[in-house]
C-alpha cells in the first residue's frame, strides 16, 4: 500500500474503513504537515523579523546622516560667512588704498606745483638787472651745521 492509499479509502469509504496503520499515518502525515507549517510560519516570523532590525537599522543610520548633514550645512553656511566677511574687508582695504593713493598722487601733483612755483620765483629774483645779480639759497638743498 502506498502512502495515498489511505486518502483513497478515507474519501471513499469514510473514515471507518481505515484500520490502525491508517489511523497512525494519518496522524504522522498531520503532524509532518502541522510541523511543516510551524517551520514556515517560523521562517516567515524570522524574516520579518529580519527585516524590522534591518529598518531600524537603516533609520537609525538614516537618522545619524541627516544630523550629520545638518551639521555639516552649518558649518558651510558658518564658513561660507566667514569667507564673505574676509572677502568685504579685504575690498574695503584696497578700496581704502586706493583712496590713500590717489590722495598721495595729489599731493605729489600740489607740491611739484609748489616746486615749479618755487623755481620760477628764484628765477625771477636771481634777475633783477642785467648786471645785478643776487645769489639766493636753494631751499632744495639741506645744509647741516658741523660742530
Amino acid at each position: 500500500m502506498s502512502d495515498d492509499s489511505w486518502r483513497h479509502k478515507l474519501k471513499t469509504l469514510g473514515p471507518e474503513s481505515l484500520n490502525e496503520l491508517d489511523r497512525w499515518r494519518i496522524d504522522a502525515t498531520q503532524r509532518a504537515e502541522a510541523r511543516a507549517q510551524a517551520k514556515e510560519q517560523m521562517k516567515r516570523d524570522q524574516e520579518r523579523h529580519e527585516r524590522q532590525i534591518a529598518r531600524a537599522s537603516a533609520s537609525e543610520q538614516i537618522a545619524a546622516l541627516r544630523a550629520e548633514l545638518a551639521t555639516l550645512r552649518a558649518e558651510f553656511e558658518n564658513l561660507s560667512r566667514t569667507f564673505a566677511d574676509a572677502m568685504n574687508t579685504t575690498a574695503n582695504v584696497f578700496e581704502t588704498l586706493a583712496d590713500e593713493r590717489h590722495e598721495r598722487r595729489a599731493e605729489i601733483a600740489n607740491l611739484k606745483t609748489e616746486v615749479t612755483k618755487l623755481g620760477s620765483t628764484t628765477d625771477q629774483l636771481v634777475v633783477r638787472g642785467k648786471h645785478e645779480v643776487v645769489d639766493l639759497p636753494n631751499p632744495l638743498i639741506r645744509r647741516t651745521t658741523v660742530n
